[in-house]
């Protein structure tokens, strides 16, 4: 039961990001920053991904193979952000802070969150093939 709300919890965090395409959040500002992975349709893409982690959470004992998937994109996401950081993070991050302060919380973090949750479904992976062998 507790996996099962953590994968959700993951999945409705990824569905926050959609703030970014309403008039509230500066969405624009978030694409330009890196339009390959949060333009808007990567924004909507991102959103996919949270649905269908909330879809596989009340069986994710019996789908091992798609939490390593969700492990593995969760991955690309955290060594994206480790190398926007590396080339452009210093000055970039500053300027953002200075223009709009929840863009650049964003992107301060988004890289740890993501990096830490494809652990949690790496480790969720282990175990649910550990269950399947009995």
């Amino acid at each position: 039961m507790r996996e099962r709300n953590v994968i959700i919890f993951i999945g409705l965090m990824n569905l926050s990001l959609l703030g970014f395409l309403t008039p509230l959040l500066n969405g624009e500002l978030l694409a330009a920053t890196d339009p390959l992975f949060f333009s808007w349709s990567g924004v909507l893409l991102i959103a996919l991904w949270g649905l269908a982690y909330i879809a596989v959470a009340p069986i994710w004992d019996k789908a091992p193979w798609l939490l390593l998937v969700f492990a593995v994109e969760k991955l690309v996401f955290d060594l994206r952000w480790v190398h926007w950081l590396t080339n452009y993070g210093e000055q970039s991050l500053a300027a953002l802070y200075q223009q709009d302060v929840m863009v650049a919380l964003f992107y301060s973090g988004y890289g740890i969150w993501d990096g830490a949750c494809a652990l949690v479904f790496f480790w969720y992976f282990l175990r649910a093939r550990k269950l399947q062998k009995g």
